[in-house]
């Protein structure tokens, strides 16, 4: 998503103090203002650069994820959620 797009969903739902919709950039350390391009008219480097930052980004929010709710996966609860195990 870009800024515009960014901008036009905050009118749409009122994005007050703590905004409920976040640039998928904004979970990186140095690319909080970072927007993912537009690759459409690009080149296959353009596309490869989108999955590259998609990537990097995931990676952050689920890292964030992980710390947030660390409580959730205490050993006598299993790990089932993050390591893919089903517990017996």
């Amino acid at each position: 998503m870009d800024h515009d797009n960014y901008e036009n969903i905050g009118r749409l739902t009122g994005l007050g103090e703590l905004p409920r919709v976040r640039l998928v950039m904004s979970f990186v350390p140095g690319r909080s203002h970072e927007e993912i391009a537009d690759p459409y008219y690009g080149t296959q480097h353009d596309f490869v650069r989108v999955m590259e930052d998609l990537f990097l980004a995931t990676a952050h929010i689920f890292d964030n994820l992980t710390a947030r709710f660390s409580g959730y996966f205490r050993p006598e609860y299993g790990t089932g959620i993050v390591r893919g195990e089903r517990d017996a």
